[in-house]
């Protein structure tokens, strides 16, 4: 894994495309680079998602907030969830892949009508 700007360009592009698709649904959105990924937020709310990038390929991992059957039935066949959730991480109950720019409106879909709204 690796921060926002070291990471392979087009998990970079990838990263970039779905906070610009989130941001056109959802006002004053924020985007926090971190050590090993983007936390994606509303301001004044609670992160809903952290975008992880990859260091040598095109994909990004998304954790997120969820019901893990609606995450599951809008996310696809790339949803993981969690097998221990820890006291930090028990409100990010799985993760999806994101592999092409093709996939970034399902993704922007699945985080717009299930991970935001946990916020």
């Amino acid at each position: 894994m690796a921060r926002h700007g070291n990471s392979f360009s087009g998990s970079d592009s990838l990263c970039d495309r779905l906070f610009y698709g989130l941001s056109s649904n959802i006002p004053n959105l924020r985007r926090l680079p971190l050590q090993e990924s983007c936390a994606i937020f509303q301001e004044g709310k609670n992160r809903f998602a952290y975008v992880y990038h990859y260091k040598r390929s095109d994909p990004i991992t998304i954790w997120c907030r969820g019901d893990i059957a609606k995450l599951r039935a809008l996310a696809g066949s790339t949803f993981r969830s969690r097998r221990v959730q820890s006291d930090v991480w028990r409100n990010f109950p799985g993760s999806f892949k994101v592999r092409g720019p093709d996939e970034i409106a399902a993704a922007v879909r699945c985080l717009f009508e299930e991970a935001y709204p946990q916020t």
